[in-house]
């Protein structure tokens, strides 16, 4: 079962934007945050904001990025490859996720558990929305 916690202007943006993602399932639950796949001017907007505030991004990714399948192969045209973050400028997808196990999902602080672990990966989904321009 996923459960998707969307951000209150998502009917009015073009694309996705930061949320989170509950997802239940024996031996695969977890919560997500970010945005996966976001469209190209969102992605350029993230990129930028990585570059002009490399402290903000590093709180924002201390939980841990996921992997990013589709990322680019190099750097895109206009950002230096040799900066820090360059293997974050290449990404299409911006996410993380914290796993539960089977008995945390049907133990009685679950919901507290959910919470401290959208707690810990709130600043990913602060940066990003205001990397892309919506209040959060």
């Amino acid at each position: 079962m996923g459960l998707h916690f969307v951000h209150k202007a998502s009917e009015s943006h073009e694309g996705g934007l930061p949320g989170f993602f509950l997802h239940l399932a024996p031996g695969g639950s977890f919560v997500g945050a970010g945005m996966w796949m976001p469209p190209t001017p969102d992605v350029t907007h993230i990129r930028q904001a990585i570059l002009k505030n490399p402290a903000g991004w590093k709180k924002a990714r201390a939980a841990g990025l996921s992997e990013d399948e589709n990322a680019l192969k190099r750097v895109p045209p206009g950002f230096d490859p040799d900066h820090p973050y360059a293997a974050d400028l290449k990404r299409k997808g911006y996410v993380s996720s914290i796993e539960f196990t089977d008995a945390d999902v049907t133990g009685t602080e679950f919901a507290h558990q959910f919470i401290a672990a959208c707690k810990r990966l709130d600043p990913l989904n602060r940066f990003l929305a205001k990397a892309v321009g919506v209040d959060y």
